[in-house]
C-alpha cells in the first residue's frame, strides 16, 4: 500500500516539475527569443510621442567617403571585417541557435527567413571583400579580374575562384552549396514573403530547411569564407 503510493506521489512530483521546466520554457522564450506584435503593440503605449525635432540617428562624427579612404588600409580592413560581414555571419548563427533550440513554431517560423537573409548576405558581403582586396582595394578590376557589381552569387563565387588554388578540396563542395543557395535564392526569397514576391512577379523556390544541417553548413562555409578572407588580407598587406 505505502509503496502504491508512494508511486503515485512520485508520478505526481514528476509531472509537476515537466509543467514547471514547459512554463519556464515558454516564458524564456517570451522574455528572450521573441516579440509577438501584441508585445510590441503594447511597448507602444510607453515610449513619448514623436516631435518634430526628433532624429533617428544621433551625430557620432560619421565620415565622409572622401575621409575614409584617406584612413590608413589596416584600420579600413579592421572596420569592414567588424561591422559587416561578420555582423551578419553573427546574426544568422545566433538566430539559427534560437530555431534549434526552441520547440515553439511562432519562434522558429519567425527567424528562420532573416537567419538565411542575414547568411546571404554575408556570403555576398565576403565574397565582394575578399575579391577587393585580392585586387589590391581598387574600385574597378583590369579586363582580366572580377568585378563586384550585382547580388549573384554564382557570379562573384566564379569571380573569386579566380584567385584560388584548384588543389583546394572544398572548392567543389563549396561550389556545390553556392549554386545551390542561388537556385533557391536569387535574391527575394528570404527578403520578401510570398504575397510580395507575387506582386513583384518572383518565382523563388521555397526549400525545405532542416535546422541542424542548416547551421552546420553555415558553420563550415563561414569557415571556408574567412579563410580566403584571411588570405585577401596576407595577400592585400605583402603589397604595402
Amino acid at each position: 500500500m505505502k509503496k502504491a503510493k508512494y508511486k503515485r506521489k512520485k508520478r505526481r512530483n514528476s509531472q509537476v516539475i515537466r509543467r514547471i521546466r514547459k512554463n519556464t520554457r515558454k516564458q524564456v522564450e517570451k522574455e528572450f527569443y521573441l516579440m509577438s506584435k501584441y508585445d510590441i503593440d503594447n511597448k507602444c503605449l510607453f515610449v513619448p510621442p514623436l516631435k518634430v525635432t526628433d532624429t533617428l540617428f544621433k551625430d557620432q562624427g560619421i565620415t565622409t567617403l572622401d575621409e575614409q579612404e584617406s584612413h590608413d588600409t589596416q584600420s579600413q580592413l579592421e572596420h569592414d571585417e567588424i561591422y559587416y560581414q561578420n555582423g551578419y555571419a553573427s546574426a544568422a548563427a545566433l538566430m539559427l541557435n534560437l530555431i534549434k533550440n526552441s520547440s515553439n513554431r511562432i519562434v522558429r517560423e519567425s527567424y528562420i527567413n532573416p537567419a538565411m537573409f542575414c547568411f546571404r548576405q554575408f556570403l555576398e558581403l565576403s565574397m565582394k571583400d575578399s575579391i577587393l582586396k585580392y585586387r589590391h582595394m581598387r574600385k574597378e578590376g583590369n579586363k582580366s579580374e572580377p568585378n563586384i557589381e550585382g547580388h549573384n552569387l554564382v557570379k562573384l563565387w566564379e569571380g573569386l575562384k579566380l584567385y584560388l588554388s584548384d588543389s583546394d578540396e572544398e572548392i567543389q563542395s563549396i561550389d556545390n552549396l553556392v549554386k545551390e543557395f542561388q537556385e533557391v535564392d536569387t535574391g527575394t526569397a528570404f527578403r520578401y514573403n510570398r504575397y510580395l514576391q507575387h506582386q513583384n512577379g518572383g518565382k523563388e523556390k521555397f526549400a525545405k530547411i532542416d535546422s541542424d544541417t542548416l547551421y552546420t553548413r553555415m558553420l563550415q562555409m563561414y569557415r571556408f569564407f574567412e579563410g580566403v578572407n584571411e588570405h585577401a588580407i596576407i595577400t592585400l598587406e605583402e603589397q604595402f
